[in-house]
């Protein structure tokens, strides 16, 4: 028996067996298109259906289960996938979308485009569906087991050029429709396929996300993709990081922190915290009006399913999990096993898949857990305490935890308080104490007299607050930390460089025209500004250039001094001009000059005093690093003391105006001399000798001898002659006794000359010789000089 490929024809029509014919195999399958299966069409399209988009389950005939990527939330929904002919049973809507293929020999369509259905469709050249009828044919006989590994070489060349041609001629003249819209397949891509699966991978994501949007408003919006095939890996490493990491946000990974956020389960802070999520709050509010009774899991798995949440049962199921992970309820398996927060990291160490054999939820705690843990993260207790809540034997241990943290708050309120005490004090003029004081203000929404009652588990139920409120208290506490920073960086670092700008202003304001520094206004309008804000002062990235700032002040003004300093009173000053001065004839002379009485003093003592205050402005040796901590040279103390105008410029007129002063001085003297000329004859002979030769010369020695200057004060006395009678003398020296002892002729001659000068200013007394004027007068008598002055 044969398969007839030896069987051939004469040219009346009789068959014959001929053994030596050759076999056309294509002659074969052309002859078994004439006589194909039922539905052979459809089946080999659906074949090819099946391998470009991998569709796995076939769940009736047609019927597929399908994903598609959800683009603007990075998540996925599922749907079907179904190839319609018209025939057997229509597929119900009961899936997130549908996209239905219609066969090309479908006679009449049964779906209708929709929102979430979306309907593609497209004909086949007569050439074309002759190409699938060859395919068709080929897998006949394959499957009539007629040459088996021949026909099935020529199966897989027809369909592969088959499919080609198939995938080309839909790109090119196929027809979407979704919702009201109808349009070619062409219009809806950029570029060109080689299959159905990027054709789709490329438009469904497209078309849905509208809807799906629209349909589910509350599903999370990831960061990283989650798709039907690493949603369990994803969901749960993030799982078991939460766990192991006890919800810190400092080392939960990227992923495990973005799930939680996209799920609301992270707090404005970064932190884990059940309250902020809608679901959560839900599932816990079911879980108290249930108290004591088992709520089945499924429940909340089919809820949170539908609108419009959408959220897949995975995620459900985590939300659960990180429930009972947080101590708010428990979860109890099949078999009855209770699974509490200790629990959780032993029981789901496999991955979330381990919720597979949980059936109920019961309420684990008699108050709200989660209030008290967010409280505890705000006011910064340390993260791990948060674990400690979530088990019930071991609350006591974080009660100690937040004792320790209570007592730091209630330091740190201490500490800003008496700060701003000082600082209103010392420097209220120039920082903005008003407006720190109403930050203080906001320290009040800190309730630290509830802190200080708790002090067992019990008084826990004393501090729940509603999330408002641990809002506020965050962001006082968030305001303590800053305030305790600025005062802190202020007094240890800024206040000595604000100080030290203070005594800088101070010098250049009195002192505007003898430094030259350059931008230093710029800089310390710039500094000052910062301290008149309270904003800027507590903003790290405004506060921490004043430091900067302020230290440029006083680089700036400690180059500016040091020049200054060495222009004024340094070695820049020509100091041998001042020691010319010292050291000149006529200052000399003026030194001697000083002492006569009748002179005009006051100018040469003004003069004395500005050599002797120049000479000690001197100040040699100076170094920056002296500036270090004052403002000014702590040995001369510059610019105090430095009048207008700079020395070099004071020495030189100190020079003329000591000319002018000796000019003067001469001239006085000379004139005196004329005026006192009739005294000269009361002089000793030494006096005339040193002033008759002046009044000849008509100008002072050089150099002036102090005999000089005494002979003229004394000229220049009122003087008063006393005149004495030898006779009378004689008399009244022996008016006892014509002899005497030596002591008694001593002691007589002091009588005498006390009796002589009594009242009389010796300086001035003149003894003049005198012989009796036989008048009868006897002893001595005074008598004034009239031309004396």
């Amino acid at each position: 028996m044969t398969d007839g490929q030896f069987i051939n024809k004469t040219e009346d029509n009789y068959y014959y067996l001929d053994l030596a014919l050759s076999v056309d195999y294509d002659q074969v399958i052309e002859r078994k298109t004439g006589n194909l299966p039922e539905n052979a069409l459809d089946d080999e399209i659906l074949v090819i259906l099946k391998d470009q988009l991998r569709l796995d389950t076939e769940l009736e005939f047609g019927e597929f289960d399908d994903t598609c990527n959800w683009k603007s939330r990075k998540s996925f929904r599922e749907g079907q996938f179904i190839y319609e002919t018209g025939k057997k049973n229509k597929v119900n809507d009961d899936s997130d979308y549908q996209i239905v293929f219609v066969s090309p020999f479908c006679s009449g369509n049964r779906y209708y485009s929709a929102s979430n259905r979306m309907i593609l469709s497209g004909n086949l050249s007569p050439e074309l569906i002759e190409s699938l009828k060859r395919v068709a044919a080929a897998k006949a006989l394959i499957n009539d087991n007629y040459q088996r590994s021949i026909i099935q070489k020529k199966y897989v060349q027809l369909k592969k050029d088959f499919t080609k041609d198939f995938v080309a001629s839909y790109l090119s003249n196929g027809i979407v429709e979704i919702g009201n819209s109808k349009k070619n397949i062409t219009s809806l891509i950029s570029r060109e396929f080689s299959n159905f699966d990027e054709l789709f991978t490329e438009i469904k994501p497209e078309l849905f996300d509208d809807y799906f949007n629209e349909e589910y408003p509350k599903h999370p919006k990831f960061s990283q993709a989650i798709t039907g095939d690493n949603i369990i890996g994803e969901f749960s490493s993030a799982l078991n990081n939460l766990i192991s990491q006890s919800g810190s946000q400092t080392t939960l990974f990227g992923n495990s922190r973005s799930i939680l956020n996209a799920l609301d389960l992270l707090d404005d802070g970064g932190h884990f915290s059940t309250s902020t999520s809608e679901v959560a709050r839900s599932i816990m509010e079911a879980a108290k009006e249930g108290t004591g009774k088992n709520i089945k899991v499924d429940e909340f798995i089919s809820r949170f399913s539908e609108t419009p949440y959408g959220y897949d049962p995975v995620m459900t199921e985590f939300i659960l999990v990180v429930l009972t992970y947080n101590g708010e309820i428990a979860l109890k398996a099949v078999g009855g096993k209770t699974i509490s927060s200790s629990e959780v990291a032993d029981v789901f160490k496999s991955g979330i898949e381990a919720f597979e054999n949980i059936k109920y939820l019961t309420l684990e705690s008699e108050f709200d857990i989660q209030p008290v843990i967010s409280l505890f993260t705000v006011i910064g207790v340390d993260q791990s305490t948060a674990k400690k809540l979530r088990v019930s034997s071991r609350r006591s241990d974080a009660i100690q935890d937040f004792r320790s943290r209570y007592l730091k708050i209630r330091e740190d309120l201490e500490y800003v308080k008496n700060k701003l005490s000082t600082l209103s004090l010392q420097h209220a003029s120039i920082v903005d104490v008003e407006g720190l004081n109403e930050k203080h203000e906001m320290l009040s929404s800190i309730p630290i007299t509830d802190f200080e009652k708790v002090k067992t588990p019990t008084n826990l139920k004393t501090i729940i607050y509603t999330d408002a409120e641990i809002k506020s208290i965050a962001d006082s506490v968030d305001m303590l930390h800053l305030l305790h920073s600025f005062y802190e960086t202020y007094f240890n670092k800024v206040e000595p460089d604000v100080e030290y700008a203070l005594k800088v202003k101070d010098v250049l304001d009195a002192h505007p025209d003898m430094f030259s520094v350059d931008d230093i206004e710029q800089f310390m309008d710039d500094s000052f500004d910062i301290l008149r804000s309270a904003e800027k002062l507590l903003s790290p990235e405004e506060f921490t250039p004043l430091l900067g700032k302020l230290q440029m002040v006083k680089r700036k003004y400690q180059t500016a001094y040091y020049n200054a300093h060495e222009q004024y009173v340094g070695e820049k000053v020509d100091w041998t001009k001042l020691s010319n001065i010292v050291d000149s004839p006529d200052y000399q002379k003026l030194k001697v000059l000083k002492n006569v009485q009748l002179l005009d003093k006051n100018r040469f003592m003004r003069i004395e005093n500005d050599i002797s205050s120049l000479g000690g402005l001197h100040c040699p040796e100076f170094r920056v690093e002296l500036l270090d901590k004052n403002v000014t040279c702590p040995r001369c103390l510059f610019p105090s003391g430095i009048k207008e105008g700079e020395i070099d410029s004071r020495i030189a007129g100190m020079e003329k105006d000591i000319e002018n002063i000796y000019n003067d001085w001469e001239m006085t003297i000379l004139s005196e001399l004329e005026n006192y000329r009739d005294n000269i004859q009361y002089m000793t002979q030494d006096e005339k000798g040193l002033i008759e030769p002046v009044i000849r010369d008509s100008e002072l020695p050089s150099p002036i001898s102090e005999k000089l200057v005494m002979a003229l004060n004394n000229l220049f006395r009122e003087l008063e002659s006393i005149e004495i009678d030898p006779e009378e003398f004689i008399r009244e020296i022996f008016s006892e006794s014509h002899v005497m002892d030596y002591a008694s002729f001593n002691r007589k001659l002091d009588e005498f000359k006390q009796k002589l000068v009594a009242g009389k200013d010796l300086n001035k007394v003149r003894i003049k010789f005198v012989q009796n004027d036989g008048t009868g007068y006897t002893g001595f008598r005074s008598k004034g000089t009239d031309n004396i002055r």
